[in-house]
């Protein structure tokens, strides 16, 4: 230290001039700092996680969703509906933006004559306008499910314009725009307001609050740090010098940051804050230790011995700054990679100047004013306070030594009770406007969350599409799931208003002719590929707390783990009689569990196990069914105005009613004799009669008696149900029409086994796979990387440190005791986040690294006084009491200037940076007095 100091003191000019020019080309680069703010980002690119999210992006238009919810006294009043309409096309034509649904341009199923009509709810160019027609359009959309809870409020009084954010977008930029949008339409409006929730928009909320904090909080932190420094040195240099390295090294860091492409997060946002207070601890040491030897030394030498004194102990206390900041090295989550690394260029830089630049500094300016011997007589508060902390450490080191061991164990008790957070909505304030936005679509719309499911297979196959909207019924039932979509239920919903049936249609066939009826409509490229090879389930999950997240993510994967992946298609007929009776029960328990999710979903409060369902279901299957008086006429009637109006043979109209009756009379036991009626219908035939078109006829006959007998079959099934369920239910439109489908189904000729349940079934294989995607895998994920970054960086930090003090003190045993106080510092730390319940999220879990970093620095600082003066007065009690009331007076300090520093993140706009801040500060008063 003594040869550097000569350096510096002969080379002082091109120091301060080296260092001026370095600071210029810092700040030259400031220009190109920007946030980032999509968690996607956070995490390591070649996850499936992240590759599943980035697919789905570029192939389904984009996976973030931005959702704009209008309020209203009547959202179905003309005036509101054209604000809609106008919002909706002035989102679209936003570039980035992939599609936009709303009110004003969603689809509409409903039944029309002979079949069903696919149309808009509206009209955008023609919206109602008589008060009847508004009446009309309100009291059926809020009867549909389509709509209710998706797109208006239960209510009618918040309209949602859901926005698809194209993958490649800037996804804050973009929100900025939809803003700006919405508030210029709004000017006209003044009773009506708008809420902005989804990911898109809490990024943009971001990226201004991470630039408005540091430009609101670096100069109330700098003025913390002067008036702290000023009660400590009570001199101009004592505060001026120490702020200019700081700011010097916070310039530097962000600038490099800047060159370098490296963006700034939630987290790196209290990186000058945190630089500002760490980086004046070594400027403090050396001018307090520079006071000392002015005292006794001329400039010069003063300078000389000083660094000397505290030379090492600050390069030492500043590289092990560096480890612990280095610690997050290995993080999993690239911000706090980027913290890391870029926090301790920025110790490293403090560390830099303050051995280099500040003694180039001093060299010129006149020796300090002499107030050391006030000082060093304990006149000061400071000074009578290090000798009553002297005294009672003296007096009372086993007291002071069980209360170390009592925290430790207090922590190891808490660590267990100690949560994630990952949910960015629970960074924000409860008071602020994004987290009263996002509890208006969890109330209203069902979250802001999106959950998507990707499923490769045949799309245009009924059993694939089946297993799809099997899927639906189960996310229904999942806490935080809500409104779950796909191609499965617009198929069910259109196969409803045809066939009053909410399944998916048997037969590839009626698959195909519902499919053509949704060609060119623009939700149809959102749920599936052009080549129906694979498409999208799509759900909003409601819930803020990040451990429902995790529970919900949990119990979807594991239902998708479970699933089959390979299906033999087979008729029933075509079954050995031993497989068929295990098909019964195999299929009783499969529509028995569909039941089940239906009837929760409509929130039934439910008695019932899932073997008494599928018990009365398999009892059904079995009992013995014949066709009710009400069908069999039924069936007269659609065999006359079919044999009379469509059939392609000519049946004599005389003799129309004596084949219908014979007809009747053959199926009225429940079956279809196929060769009795084919003779019956011969017979009624002229003999030129084309025998392709008696056979085309025959088919049709054999169809429709099918199918009344099984719509009758399940009316049957369907009363010896309900009795199972509560008044409720029973009463309950929409969990009837569920029901009704649900044993459509069960009864369906063709059936579809499990291939792994069923090896022996011969027929069709169906195969398909469905991937879990959108934010529930990407924030388990988020969880399971904070953990693990929390848990390595602190065991590295501890390694780093134990070594570095190891070889600077040259002892193994100085390393280990160097690390106890911040074994306990720890340990209040973990103590204090498990019994408050303060949430381990991105930024709490650096609290602990920077605990060591940081703390350690106490230690060294002690230690290293303590062992200058018992070299010098060879008497242990009086070396611990020259270091206290010296080294200790520039601990403390410290500790102030540090802990007051991070205080003022108190004043941030995000949650987590607010705890950091006074965890932080706490553990460098506890840090403090460990040492």
């Amino acid at each position: 230290m003594r040869r550097l100091a000569e350096l510096v003191l002969r080379y002082r000019v091109p120091v301060v001039a080296s260092v001026a020019l370095v600071s210029t080309f810092f700040a030259s680069g400031l220009r190109r700092v920007r946030v980032e703010s999509d968690i996607v980002k956070y995490l390591r690119q070649d996850l499936p996680e992240v590759q599943l999210v980035d697919y789905i992006g570029e192939e389904y238009g984009g996976t973030q969703l931005a959702l704009i919810a209008i309020e209203a006294e009547d959202v179905f009043s003309l005036p509101v509906l054209q604000l809609v309409r106008d919002l909706t096309e002035a989102y679209h034509a936003l570039p980035g933006v992939s599609s936009v649904t709303s009110l004003t341009n969603i689809l509409d199923i409903r039944k029309a004559e002979g079949g069903i009509e696919v149309t808009k709810l509206v009209e955008e160019d023609d919206l109602p306008r008589d008060p009847e027609a508004l009446r009309r359009l309100r009291e059926y959309a809020l009867s549909k499910e389509l709509y209710r809870g998706k797109l208006v409020s239960p209510d009618g009084r918040f309209a949602l314009i859901v926005v698809k954010l194209r993958g490649d977008a800037d996804k804050p930029a973009l929100a900025r725009k939809i803003r700006r949008v919405t508030q210029d339409k709004l000017k006209a409006f003044p009773q009506v307001r708008a809420y902005y929730g989804g990911v898109p928009l809490q990024m943009e909320e971001v990226d201004r609050i991470v630039v408005g904090d540091m430009r609101r909080l670096i100069p109330i932190v700098a003025i913390v740090v002067v008036i702290v420094l000023f009660a400590g040195f009570h001199t101009v240099r004592g505060v001026v010098l120490p702020l200019t390295v700081v700011a010097l090294a916070t310039l530097w860091s962000i600038g490099l940051m800047a060159w370098t492409g490296i963006p700034l997060s939630i987290i790196s946002n209290a990186m000058p804050v945190l630089l500002i207070a760490i980086g004046t601890a070594y400027s403090i040491h050396l001018l307090a230790r520079h006071r000392e030897e002015s005292r006794v030394h001329p400039p010069d030498r003063a300078l000389t011995e000083t660094l000397k004194g505290v030379g090492t102990p600050i390069l030492l206390a500043g590289l092990t700054t560096i480890a612990g900041f280095l610690s997050f090295l290995g993080s999993y989550l690239s911000p706090v990679t980027h913290f890391g690394i870029f926090t301790a260029f920025g110790v490293g830089a403090a560390l830099l100047l303050t051995v280099a630049f500040l003694p180039a500094v001093l060299s010129f300016l006149p020796p300090p004013k002499a107030r050391i011997a006030s000082l060093q007589k304990g006149l000061t508060p400071l000074s009578r306070a290090m000798g009553a902390l002297e005294g009672f450490v003296l007096k009372y080191e086993r007291i002071v030594l069980s209360a170390g061991l009592l925290v430790l164990v207090w922590a190891v008790w808490s660590i267990p009770r100690i949560s994630t957070q990952v949910n960015m909505a629970e960074y924000f304030p409860s008071e602020s406007e994004i987290r009263k936005s996002s509890d208006v679509m969890r109330k209203n719309f069902g979250g802001d969350l999106p959950v998507q499911i990707l499923v490769r297979g045949d799309l245009k196959d009924p059993f694939v599409l089946s297993e799809m909207y099997r899927t639906e019924k189960f996310l229904r039932t999942v806490h935080g799931i809500n409104h779950p979509q796909s191609l499965a239920d617009l198929l069910a919903e259109m196969n409803n208003a045809m066939n009053d049936r909410h399944t998916i249609p048997d037969t590839r066939e009626g698959v195909a002719n519902l499919l053509f009826m949704l060609e060119g409509e623009e939700i149809l490229p959102q749920l599936v590929k052009g080549d129906y090879s694979e498409g999208l389930i799509q759900a909003r999950f409601s819930k803020l707390d990040t451990r429902l997240i995790l529970e919900g993510d949990t119990i979807v994967g594991e239902y998708l783990r479970r699933m089959p992946e390979e299906l033999v298609v087979a008729s029933r007929d075509s079954l050995p009689a031993f497989l068929k009776a295990r098909l019964d029960s195999f299929l009783a328990r499969r529509t028995a569990q569909e039941v089940l999710w239906d009837a929760e979903f409509r929130g039934g409060d439910l008695d019932l196990s899932l073997r008494e369902v599928a018990d009365a279901l398999l009892t059904s299957l079995h009992s013995p069914w014949m066709p009710s008086e009400e069908v069999l006429k039924e069936l007269a009637t659609d065999y006359e105005e079919y044999l009379s109006e469509e059939a392609d043979v000519e049946v004599p109209p005389e003799a129309i009613p004596s084949l219908v009756r014979s007809l009747v009379a053959l199926v009225r036991k429940g079956g279809f004799p196929k060769e009795a009626i084919d003779s019956l219908l011969r017979r009624a035939l002229p003999p030129e009669e084309d025998p392709e078109l008696v056979e085309s006829t025959l088919a049709t006959l054999k169809d429709m008696t099918c199918e009344r007998f099984r719509e009758d079959r399940v009316r049957q099934m369907e009363e010896r149900l309900l009795f199972l369920f509560p008044p409720s239910l029973r009463r309950d439109r929409e969990f009837l029409r569920d029901l009704k489908g649900d044993l459509w189904r069960l009864l369906s000729e063709e059936v579809a086994l499990p291939k792994d349940l069923f090896p022996e079934a011969k027929g069709k294989t169906v195969s398909f796979k469905f991937f879990h995607a959108g934010t529930l895998p990407i924030y388990h994920r988020v969880h399971e990387n904070l953990v693990k970054s929390q848990i390595q960086s602190l065991i590295l930090a501890l390694v780093f440190i134990a070594l570095m003090v190891s070889l600077q003190l040259r002892s193994f045993g100085a390393g280990l005791l160097a690390t106890v106080p911040l074994l306990i510092v720890v340990s209040i730390n973990f103590g204090l986040m498990g019994t408050l319940g303060i949430p381990l999220d991105n930024a709490t879990m650096m609290v602990a690294s920077i605990a060591i970093g940081i703390g350690i620095d106490y230690t060294i600082h002690f230690l290293s006084r303590f062992r200058q003066e018992l070299g010098s007065v060879q008497d242990e009690r009086v070396a611990f009491e020259r270091a206290l009331r010296t080294t200790g007076r520039a601990i403390l300090l410290n500790a102030a200037t540090v802990g007051l520093g991070f205080l003022v993140l108190l004043l941030a706009d995000l949650v987590p940076l607010r705890r950091f801040g006074w965890m932080v500060a706490l553990t460098m008063g506890t840090s403090a007095l460990a040492a």
